[in-house]
């Protein structure tokens, strides 16, 4: 999944050399909707693939449209978990932070999303 500003080919190549894309395996769930970003006081915000200031009410959100597993990992070490369809998470230190999205499978969870990074800056 590519979050690009529209449908063309330079767009699309830009969204990938930027980072700001997602794997999705869509033959599980469609991951059509699955959000990961950072929202930071005022206006401030950042998307995978881009880089926010670490401040003060700076917040990682992950939104999907079905009930899964989220796994926040910074610098490749988890530092949050939890089961839903949305997850939050105010960050202590700089780094870069992705999400896993894993669904309930016949009792399993079973992998379903893979972000890439947003990093985070002092």
């Amino acid at each position: 999944h590519l979050l690009a500003t529209e449908c063309t080919v330079p767009a699309l190549l830009d969204a990938v050399g930027q980072g700001r894309c997602f794997v999705g395996f869509d033959m599980l769930a469609d991951a059509t909707g699955f959000v990961f970003m950072a929202d930071g006081p005022g206006t401030a915000t950042a998307v995978m693939g881009e880089s926010i200031q670490l401040s003060s009410g700076l917040r990682l959100k992950a939104q999907s449209p079905f009930p899964c597993r989220f796994t926040l990992v910074r610098d490749g070490s988890i530092v949050e978990r939890s089961i839903g369809r949305d997850c939050e998470y105010e960050p202590a230190e700089p780094g870069k932070y992705r999400v896993d999205a894993e669904l309930d499978i016949l009792g399993e969870w079973t992998p379903w999303v893979y972000t890439n990074p947003i990093r985070i800056i002092e």
